[in-house]
This record gives structure tokens, sequence and C-alpha cells, in this order.
């Protein structure tokens, strides 16, 4: 079994961000827009998701280690198409009371609809699972180790002129989870170095 230390629910606002692609709007509301500054921003043409879009495996019925990881694959795949679509419904669906990055990326994907900032990319274009872990601290929690390659994203947000650019990433994911009567839910997510 492993322990859910603090530190591992720590996770920054900052690694969000560097990988949903949202400017720092998402601690606090943007600031009111001068006379000169537009209300809202203007995304890049074409598709905002041009991928395939994530599906709930059948495998996530389960309630034991199997369903924990077909869910905390399907978290992983979810999260940056919902941030591009400006769509929170999965994610509100599927956090616990205790993710705190889930609240971060809810406030992102409410600016996004707003037009205060916009996301592209962070695909997952692939995730293997390579160890699960049974959580002391929580009833039917799981944790999900992947080694992930990220696609490259960017993004914008209304109070930063420039189009942020966020590089791929080949590395690492802990997304921790857990089973309640509504079904599976996310307790948090970590990206890091395979190596970490």
């Amino acid at each position: 079994m492993r322990p859910l230390r603090p530190h591992v629910l720590a996770l920054t606002l900052t690694t969000a961000l560097a990988l949903t692609g949202c400017a720092a709007t998402t601690t606090s509301p943007p600031p009111s827009p001068t006379p000169h500054t537009p209300h809202t921003i203007t995304p890049p043409s074409g598709p905002v998701w041009p991928y395939a879009e994530a599906t709930e495996p059948p495998q996530m019925q389960r309630i034991d280690s199997a369903g924990a990881c077909a869910f905390a694959e399907y978290a992983l795949r979810f999260i940056p198409e919902d941030l591009a679509k400006g769509r929170s419904q999965r994610l509100e669906e599927h956090s616990s009371k205790d993710c705190e990055i889930c609240s971060d990326w809810i406030t992102s994907i409410r600016y996004t609809r707003q037009g205060l900032l916009w996301s592209r990319g962070n695909e997952v274009r692939q995730a293997t699972l390579t160890r699960s872990d049974e959580l002391q601290d929580y009833s039917s929690g799981w944790a999900c180790d992947f080694s992930v390659d990220i696609g490259p994203g960017e993004s914008r947000g209304i109070d930063d002129p420039s189009t942020e650019r966020i590089p791929a990433l080949t590395g690492a994911a802990s997304v921790y989870v857990q089973h309640e009567e509504e079904g599976w839910k996310l307790i948090d997510i970590r990206y890091g170095d395979e190596d970490e």
C-alpha cells in the first residue's frame, strides 16, 4: 500500500499550468479590462481539438486496480481536450472534494468559456501503465503511475499579450483516484520525470 503523503497532493499551480498551458489567471480573477484592452482574446483559427476524442473505457466500471487505472488514463486524456473545448462537465463529475488541481482546471475552463484565455494541444499521445498501488489514506483509493508522451501545446491569457508555447513532455504521470458511490473520482495528478 502506498501512503498518500501531503507532498504528493501539493501539486503546485505552476506545474498544472505547464501542462494546461494556462496563464496565471487561474489563481485569481483577471484584471478588469481598460478601454484600450479587448474584453476577450481571439484563439487561433482552425479546430480547437484536432485529435481523437477521449471515450470512457469499459474497464472503468470495475472497482479494483484495473478499473482505477483505466479511469486514471481516461482522465489524463480528457482533461486537455476539455480545457481546449471549454467544457467542465466531465471534470466536475469526476473530481473528489480533495482535488485542488481539479478546481484550478475548472477555473481555467470557465475563463476559456468567457473568452479570457485559450489553450490548445497537450494531447496525450501515449500513456503506458507502469505501476499501481493501493492508497492507505483512502478507502478504494489507488495510485496509478504512467509513462507518458504528451504533445506540445500553446496558450494565451488576457493578461499576457504573447502566446506561450508549451514543449512536449516525455516522462511520468501519477494519477491518484478513489472510488465513491457515484463512481471514480480524481484526487490528484502529478507530472514529473521518470527518474523522480
